[in-house]
Parts: structure tokens; sequence; C-alpha cells
């Protein structure tokens, strides 16, 4: 039977739907008024995009000619830009780009940009947002995978213009350094970039992302292997993968949302939960020991900031039971 795919305005409501024959990949399955409707996400962006969860680190309405930063970004801040009024136009990495109103585009991290306002009569008036993706353990993050920036339409216009405007509100807050307004803003900042990313994938601007890098995946294989190795350390990571470090930093923040040492660590607490599960009496000092941890207390610090819970208790909870992957907690992501 055919699939109802349907854009959800910030309300839940469908402002716009058709038929797919097949399933697509979409996943996301909502009651709205009785019917049953399918966000037009492809099923493992989905997935990973509702395991990760964002942080807000600039937010506010902007009022110029000129648009965007001369300097590098940090190298896992991204930036997203609504224009609500006005149209900007400049080269972002990827060829000239121009965004009018009612349009928004993700920057990816690690760039300079620079745009400029067309005149149209008017005065700009666009949102921007730096922000950070928070990505848990065994998770990619799912922007990485996606053609960006590309211009997005927002289907539901005045229900994108509402959130910019209620994210604005909160900003002048923010800046006074009021941590319940940044508390505030990340549901509203997660509203506006699912919106953009539904219509984004709606119309066609990105397919379904194409995962880990095999480079980073073979890395992360080759780390795992040796991660009793004494002489696998974070500041020669780079040389096993064959590129700088500079790019090698990059691209972990990119795609996993850590470093070259959190990598390490989550190959190292992956590898203690695989043998904790096998329930052969091995003792968790011995499991540290052989994963490479020479203090009990840290590696209980570690683990439980992985995978939820102290290793003790992940033992008991798994032991004798086939355990491939160890099952992370991702209600509450943790940072390296």
């Amino acid at each position: 039977m055919p699939a109802v795919i349907a854009v959800l305005n910030s309300h839940f409501q469908p402002t716009q739907s058709w038929r797919v024959s097949g399933t697509g990949g979409f996943h996301g399955m909502i009651d709205v008024q009785d019917e049953a409707v399918v966000i037009c996400l492809p099923e493992a962006f989905a997935e990973a995009w509702g395991q990760c969860s964002l942080r807000p680190h600039h937010a506010g309405l902007h009022h110029s000619h000129n648009v965007g930063d001369r300097r590098r970004g940090r190298t896992d801040w991204f930036r997203f830009w609504h224009v609500i009024r006005g149209q900007v136009c400049g080269d972002f990495g990827t060829g000239q780009l121009t965004a009018g109103a009612g349009t928004g585009l993700i920057l990816p991290p690690g760039r300079a940009y620079l745009a400029h306002e067309e005149d149209l009569g008017h005065g700009l008036e666009m949102l921007i947002v730096l922000f950070q993706i928070v990505v848990p353990f065994g998770v990619v993050n799912p922007l990485a995978g996606l053609r960006l920036p590309t211009v997005v339409a927002a289907t539901d216009a005045p229900a994108a213009a509402g959130l910019c405007a209620a994210i604005s509100a909160v900003s002048p807050a923010w800046v006074a350094n009021n941590w319940s307004a940044r508390i505030a803003i990340r549901p509203l900042l997660d509203q506006l970039l699912t919106a953009h990313l539904v219509d984004g994938f709606a119309a066609g601007a990105w397919s379904a992302a194409p995962g880990l890098p095999a480079w980073i995946a073979d890395l992360q294989e080759q780390a795992f292997r040796r991660i009793a190795d004494p002489t696998l350390q974070a500041s020669n990571l780079h040389v096993l993968a064959g590129f700088s470090r500079e790019h090698v930093a990059r691209m972990l923040r990119l795609h996993l949302g850590t470093s070259a040492a959190g990598m390490l660590r989550r190959q190292r607490i992956k590898l203690a939960a695989r043998l904790l599960a096998q329930g052969d009496g091995v003792s968790v000092n011995e499991v540290a020991v052989r994963v490479g941890y020479h203090d009990r207390s840290l590696f209980c610090r570690h683990f439980r900031a992985e995978l939820g819970t102290p290793p003790s208790r992940w033992r008991a909870g798994t032991s004798g039971r086939d355990h491939g992957q160890p099952q992370m907690d991702h209600g509450r992501p943790q940072q390296d």
C-alpha cells in the first residue's frame, strides 16, 4: 500500500502530503488527525538524528550587508542560516548560492564564509545559529553525509519564521548568560532544523547519508584490534590513518563528534563491554588492564559515561549472553 508522506509544521499538522509507492526507506510514523503520516526522512538518517542532541552556541537575528565570518570556524560547529526577509548570495565552497526569503541552509564546520545582501529594495533579516551536534557512542553524525551547504525552501514558511522569532526573542537573555535561555532555545532549534531537513529530503536536495567514510571505519577497526598496544596513542593515530593530524581531528569531530583520544576511549570501552559480557569470571580490574587502563576508578568513570551503567552492573546484566555490540544509553549523551 502506498505510504503517506507529509511535511509537518511546528504544531505537527500536515501542510503538504502525497502518496508514494513502496517504503523508499522513509521512517517516522506519527498519528495526525487519525491518519498515519510518515515524516520524509530516510530511516538510517532519522534514527541517527533522533539519537543525537543539539548544543547551540550562538543565536540571533542578523541585519547587515555583509554576512558570515572570514575566520575559520570551529571544527565541530555548524551554522544554520534562515532568511526571513531579503536575499543573500555568496560562494560557500560548493559554488555560488543564493538564499531568498523563506529559505535556509546548513553550513558545515571548519570553513570561513562571507556572503552579501542582494539589493531588493528592503533590508536583510536572517537568523544565524551556531550549534554543535553531540554524537553518542556508536552513532555517526547524520549531517556529515549530506551535501552541504544546500539552499532549501521551507514548506511552511510562516511556521519557520515563527520559530526564528521565538529563538531571537530568547537570545538577549542568552547573551546575558542566562542558562535557562540556552536550554529554552534547544527544542526550538531542534524543531527548526528538523523541519529544514524534512523539507530538504522531500524536495530531493539530499539522498540518504552514505554513512561513515571507509577510512574512519577501518581506523576504528584497527584501533579496536590494537587497543592493548602501548604504542597506539591519540597523538599518533593520524599516522595509522595516513592523513595529517589536523585532517583526522576535523573528520573525527565531524563524523563521530569526538576527538582522537575520545575515539580510542570508545574502542576501549567497547572491548571492555564485550569482555564483561562473556561471563568467564574475569574481574573488573583485569578487564580494565586488558583494555589499557591502570586506574580502576578512571575506567569505571569512563565506562559509566559511555554506557550509562557501572561495569559491575553491566556484567551482572549481560553475563552469559551474546553481546557482539554494547547497547548504549542514548538518553543523555556524554562528552569525551
